[in-house]
């Protein structure tokens, strides 16, 4: 842990300070709507969590690392 002895800074403007006012930035290229596709994306989520499919995907997992490296002999 580092302690810095920062006592003779506090009178120094912080660079990370921004004027407050009315000016809000305007993103653009950016359309409001639906987003399609985004359907798809939560169902791949909520199969993903799902109990038995990360079971089911474990297995093979652990299958296939026997089937890849299981029958190596170590020395």
């Amino acid at each position: 842990m580092i302690v810095e002895d920062e006592r003779g800074s506090y009178g120094i403007p912080d660079d990370n300070t921004y004027e407050q006012g009315q000016f809000s930035a305007q993103i653009t290229g950016l359309d409001q709507g639906p987003i399609y596709g985004f359907a798809e994306v939560l169902q791949k989520n909520r199969d993903i969590r799902d109990r038995a499919t990360h079971r089911r995907l474990k297995q093979d997992l652990i299958e296939h690392m026997w089937q890849r490296f299981g029958s190596q002999q170590q020395d």
